[in-house]
């Protein structure tokens, strides 16, 4: 039997199904196609070893909330009737350049790019079509590339207007895992990028990098921060650098990396986090107690020098602080051990 020159893989949660479909295949019904929530879509033809046009059939899938496509040469029309999609997923798509124009996806709010490698003007293709028909992203990753990409794709951000005014206040996650990130690539990210133009970002990942140190992180802080904490005004919460060589150092307060750990806390005031699995237990209660001062959102108050333990930390306010951080992480008890441990009423600080 000769093999399809076209494979979509149909993956149904709901029905536990997995089956294999080609454009002539008469045992999957549109019916069948209505139900399906997830998709996984690959272009390829084994024989020739070239790429296949995904079929317009996709458009038959209106339920479909998770879509990922793979080696895709093209986004075909039809997927403006899939207004339920949530999530799109392009593995290894650097030749994808025929994109549909004039329509808009409301509900996408995830898009990433894995992997692949794209050029300034795939990326400017890219970034102005998801400004022009995804006007409700909310989350963009750009996974597993090499190091010279992930920097093209940075500048594409910095440099794309229309992506930056679109979405300048609606972007909350950004991601660069996975790309072989320097010091000086986060630090790039950071000051060049998230806190001029995307303000209300709370989540950047740059974990599973090469980030050595975060020295240069402290000395542009520095450089922006004319008063104590200011005037650094990004919403930016959660700072992802696990599996980075630099992690290790932040659970020990001898080291440079620490310190400069807990300025970053201090400079920008909602930063709480900086791993995403049980985070105040893998790095020092030093950094986790100001983190979790940031949390509580009322170092403001805190440290104004008035009715203070001598160290500017108001005794006053203190079960607040206890109160609201336990309260926002869910009544988590791990949540303020650092607190107790390096706050005021136990520990002379």
């Amino acid at each position: 039997m000769a093999q399809p020159a076209m494979t979509e893989r149909i993956l149904n949660a709901e029905m536990n199904l997995t089956r294999e479909i080609t454009e002539d295949a008469g045992d999957i019904t549109d019916d069948d196609l209505n139900e399906v929530t997830e998709l996984v879509a690959y272009e390829y033809d084994p024989l020739r070893e070239t790429a296949a046009p995904l079929s317009p059939r996709i458009g038959l899938c209106l339920q479909l909330q998770t879509l990922y496509l793979a080696c895709c040469s093209h986004i075909p029309p039809e997927i403006t009737n899939c207004q339920c999609l949530k999530s799109l997923t392009l593995y290894n798509c650097e030749g994808l350049i025929e994109l549909p124009q004039g329509i808009v996806l409301e509900g996408l709010k995830t898009v990433s790019l894995h992997c692949g490698t794209w050029n300034e003007d795939n990326v400017k293709t890219m970034l102005t079509w998801l400004a022009s028909c995804c006007p409700n992203l909310i989350a963009i990753s750009f996974v597993g590339h090499t190091r010279v990409t992930a920097r093209i794709f940075m500048e594409g951000l910095l440099q794309n207007k229309s992506f930056r005014d679109k979405f300048k206040d609606k972007l909350f996650c950004l991601n660069f895992s996975k790309c072989n990130l320097t010091e000086e690539d986060a630090s790039y990210v950071i000051f060049n990028i998230v806190q001029p133009f995307f303000t209300r970002l709370s989540g950047l990942s740059l974990s599973q990098n090469d980030i050595q140190s975060i020295q240069s992180l402290g000395k542009s802080a520095r450089n922006l921060t004319k008063t104590r904490y200011g005037p650094i005004t990004s919403n930016l919460r959660c700072l992802y650098i696990q599996e980075n060589p630099v992690f290790g150092n932040l659970k020990s307060p001898e080291t440079t990396d620490h310190n400069v750990a807990v300025c970053l806390v201090k400079s920008f005031p909602k930063l709480y986090v900086f791993s995403g699995i049980e985070h105040y237990l893998q790095v020092s209660s030093i950094i986790n107690y100001q983190a979790m001062i940031n949390l509580s959102e009322l170092r403001y108050l805190l440290e104004d020098g008035n009715n203070s333990d001598g160290h500017g930390t108001r005794l006053s306010i203190w079960p607040y602080v206890i109160h609201r951080v336990y309260k926002s992480t869910d009544k988590d008890p791990n949540s303020i051990y650092s607190l107790l441990r390096e706050g005021p009423v136990i520990k002379d600080r």
